[in-house]
């Protein structure tokens, strides 16, 4: 089958497991352009490549399946565009929660840094102490 790609060579190169492309199809977000009746094998055209890198995209701006398979299916851009200003959102209040995360562990590897080297030789406990 000429300018077809198997689903493990498809895998290979999108760093994907067949697994995903397999869910990916099972869910309608991206099926095979040919499935062989006789051995089942899932093939790929060139074409789907750039939905492939879409989907892609859409998952690490943390979209989930449901809504870019939906952007897919609809093509409404203006969804897509409120989609990604909620995504931004939550990515910005989840940087807040690890910024304070690593507030707490700078804030604690200094305690331990200076209590070591007050302490060199001995065993020592950091606790916070409440105000």
């Amino acid at each position: 089958m000429k300018n077809l790609y198997k689903i493990s060579q498809i895998a290979k190169f999108f760093n994907l497991s067949k697994q995903t492309l397999r869910y990916y199809d099972k869910i309608g977000l991206l099926t095979p352009k040919v499935i062989d009746e006789c051995t089942g094998y899932r093939y790929y055209d060139l074409e789907q490549f750039d939905k492939l890198y879409l989907i892609m995209d859409l998952r690490k701006m943390a979209l989930s399946l449901n809504e870019i398979k939906e952007y897919c299916d609809k093509k409404n851009v203006k969804q897509l565009e409120q989609i990604l200003k909620n995504s931004k959102v939550n990515i910005e209040e989840r940087l807040k929660e690890l910024s304070n995360i690593k507030g707490n562990i700078d804030f604690y590897l200094e305690k331990i840094k200076l209590t070591r080297s007050a302490y060199s030789h001995s065993t020592f406990e950091v606790r916070k102490i409440k105000e």
